[in-house]
This record gives C-alpha cells, structure tokens and sequence, in this order.
C-alpha cells in the first residue's frame, strides 16, 4: 500500500488490492509487510498496447470540436447519445474524497483510487450523467457468453464509489466493453480487425455499498497486523498459504 494513513497521504488502496486482500488477508498483510513476497509474472503486453491505442482514438474524438462518437462505440445501444467524457477523469488516478475516507479505530486513513480506462456522459434533464466502461479481453466470440469475472465487476463498482464521491452523477449500468480478434476480419480489407461484445455490470449504490463493508473490515485487518506486527493467521483454502513455510 501506497501513503502512510494520514489525511494528506492516506493508504490508497486499488480494486486489484482490495480483491488480493479479500482473496487472502494473510498474503496480502505477508507482502505488504514485507515478511513473504508473492511472486508476480509477466505483464499483458499485447492487451495494454490495444488499450493503449484505443485510448489515443478515444482521446481524439472526446478533444475534437465538437466531440463525436466513433462508430464501433455509436453502434453500442447502451451509449445511444453519448459522447467521450472529459479526459481528465480518463487515464490519471482518481480518489475518494477526503470526507469518504475509510477511517481505522486507530485513525489511520484509507482512499479508494483507481484509474479508468473509459468514460461516456450524456444529459440526463440538467445535469450530465457518466457512463463508466472498462476494456477487456475475449479470447473468442465463442467466450463472449461467459458472465463476467468477479474481480471485473468489483472493479466497475470502485470506481462508480469514487466517481459518486467526486459529486458526479453515475449511470446504475457500467460496461465491460470486451474485444476480441475475428479471424474472418484479418483478410477484409474494410472491416475492422476488432468486434466488441458488451457485459452489463450493476454498479448501483446498493451493489456498491459492499465495497465500503469490505474497505472498512480491510482497514481493521490492516491496522490490527501493523500494530501487532503479525499478519492474520494462514487462509485454510488458499494455495500459496498451504506452499509457504
């Protein structure tokens, strides 16, 4: 974790922490308190360089005058009368406000960060609505059917948390915009190389209220190991506990 629990720099906390947290507390508390360092492996080149590229294309069309809708996103029903939203809240890390911080017993501070990778808004009576979309990777039309992972979902709705933080209004709906190679379009020389699929996520207060459940038992593990000096006890159904000594 990143910052040291303060006001100015409370630990911040991303949903791929949190989940590695909810996944296993001891591991997680293990590593960040540099007793046993989970082993990482490579990062997906090939998937950040699409994302990478679609940003750029994306990022264009939201600094054009006036903003448009390329047409593989016009073409998706849920973003009927969207356009790119703003791109200062696309790509740079976003946080929970100061008044929203998960405060431990002990007064140690925690914030929810995360960095989206795409935001749409439309007016909605006076004021803009956002819709929040996250792209993914399908490996084939064939796995498009295959409801969308947890971590995903988790995901989506932190940054629906942080979004409402900032005051913003946010769409219930967050979107999983899944692109996957279409080996028939490899040869066409007008259609496109990539085809979307899209998964709905409810990211609604209800569904998110959740996460503040968890960001608060997070910080009462966090504290209690860091005052104590000893990380929770081992997680019976978690494998990389059952391998370390």
């Amino acid at each position: 974790m990143y910052g040291n629990g303060t006001e100015e720099k409370p630990f911040q906390i991303s949903p791929s922490s949190l989940g590695n947290f909810l996944d296993c507390p001891s591991c997680f508390l293990n590593h960040d308190m540099k007793i046993a360092k989970k082993p990482s492996g490579p990062f997906p080149q090939l998937p950040n360089g699409i994302d990478d590229a679609m940003r750029k294309v994306m990022t264009a069309a939201a600094t054009n005058s006036p903003p448009f809708m390329p047409p593989a996103f016009a073409a998706i029903p849920h973003l009927a009368g969207c356009i790119p939203a703003e791109r200062d809240l696309v790509g740079p890390t976003v946080k929970l406000e100061n008044k929203d911080h998960v405060i431990a017993p002990n007064g140690a501070r925690f914030t929810l960060t995360g960095k989206l990778d795409e935001l749409f808004a439309r007016n909605k009576g006076d004021e803009q609505e956002y819709i929040i979309a996250d792209y993914k990777t399908k490996r084939s039309l064939n796995h498009a059917s295959k409801p969308p992972h947890e971590a995903y979902v988790r995901q989506l709705r932190c940054y629906a948390m942080v979004l409402r933080s900032k005051g913003y209004t946010v769409n219930d709906t967050a979107l999983l915009i899944n692109y996957y190679p279409a080996e028939t379009l490899m040869v066409d020389d007008v259609k496109p190389y990539l085809e979307f699929t899209v998964d709905s996520v409810d990211v609604s207060q209800m569904k998110t209220a959740q996460i503040q459940t968890n960001l608060e038992r997070m910080a009462k593990v966090v504290e209690q190991s860091f005052t104590s000096g000893t990380p929770p006890t081992k997680t019976p159904d978690c494998d990389w506990c059952s391998f370390r000594a």
